[in-house]
């Protein structure tokens, strides 16, 4: 009887194990490490969503850029963000926010060719509004 029970649950953990879902290794505190082709440009938007539960001020922010591949192994990039915040004590403003710039540099690929040191350079324009 012991053994039934132990054999049907060893099934059912080696089937879900089998089922189960996983993604690449991937921090979130990291520099995107895939990068356009020779010559290539590559756009998007990126999205962010601050709320600072202490003073009750919240910040959106929505960037176009563009990535460029200038060598292999060197990409340049640009984004120009629009603003949106909110706070308890000033009421809150949108507009353009602080143009960005920079290089990023493919130094290391590990053995599966996949991109792994990325040290880059950024620059901060002073644009916003506010």
């Amino acid at each position: 009887m012991m053994t039934k029970r132990f054999l049907l649950a060893s099934c059912a953990l080696m089937a879900s194990a089998g089922v189960s879902l996983g993604d690449a290794e991937r921090t979130l505190l990291t520099l995107e490490n895939k990068f356009p082709e020779l010559h290539q440009f590559e756009a998007g938007v990126l999205f962010n969503d601050y709320k600072y539960t202490a003073n009750g001020a919240s910040l959106v922010t929505v960037g176009p850029y563009v990535r460029y591949g200038v060598f292999e192994n060197l990409t340049a990039y640009g984004e120009v963000p629009y603003a949106n915040s909110k706070n308890d004590w000033a009421g809150g403003g949108s507009g353009l926010g602080d143009v960005k710039a920079g290089l990023q540099l493919l130094a290391y690929k590990d053995v599966f060719d996949w991109p792994w040191v990325v040290p880059h350079i950024d620059a901060s324009f002073n644009t916003g509004d506010g």
